[in-house]
This record gives C-alpha cells, structure tokens and sequence, in this order.
C-alpha cells in the first residue's frame, strides 16, 4: 500500500525477478514486455513509462516523490535487461525515455 504522505507509490517490496522472469535480448523482446507491464500495471506504475505520469516541475514539491518513484522504475528497468541492452540505455535518465527507446529499438 503506498504512503498516504506520498503522492507517487513507492513500492519498496515487490521481488520484480519474481514477476520479469527474463532479462531482455535481441529476440525477447514481446515476452519481456508483456511481463513487465504487468508488473508496473499491479504496482500501479505503469504511468510512468507510459507517459501518463509526467515529472512534476523540479521546484514543485511533488517532484521529489516523483523523482523517487522513477527511478525506482528505472532501477528495475536496469535488473531486467541484458548486458547488451543495458549498455545502450545506461546514460537515459527517466524510465519514460528508456521505456521509449526500448520500444523503438526491439
């Protein structure tokens, strides 16, 4: 359940190896997707590589929880890709631009 404090969920104890059973590679890329939107999906994340959830600007004080909660996102992004993968998306800095760089190049 997410802090009533925080306007962003931060799911600090989901086992995301349980639900990604696969890391990402040149041919997988249909099966790694399907399994990881569900995951952001059940966490109620999935507004974040979505485009759905936008950053709040950076002096707004929304943008911290905002901030967190990305990169969460993206911190699971990294654990379900392949070395190969990660090496071209490691420098993106939202989980939006690396979710939507993914989805161009797989």
């Amino acid at each position: 359940m997410a802090d009533p404090v925080l306007p962003y969920p931060f799911p600090s104890n989901v086992h995301v190896l349980s639900s990604v059973t696969i890391k990402l590679n040149d041919s997988n890329y249909l099966l790694w997707k399907t399994q990881f939107e569900s995951l952001l999906s059940s966490q109620k994340l999935i507004g974040f590589v979505n485009g759905g959830l936008t950053a709040p600007p950076e002096t707004s004080p929304l943008y911290e929880s905002w901030f967190c909660t990305d990169q969460l996102v993206r911190s699971w992004l990294f654990g379900t890709l392949s070395e190969e993968v990660l090496g071209s998306v490691h420098t993106l800095t939202t989980s939006c631009e690396i979710w939507l760089s993914l989805t161009e190049n797989y």
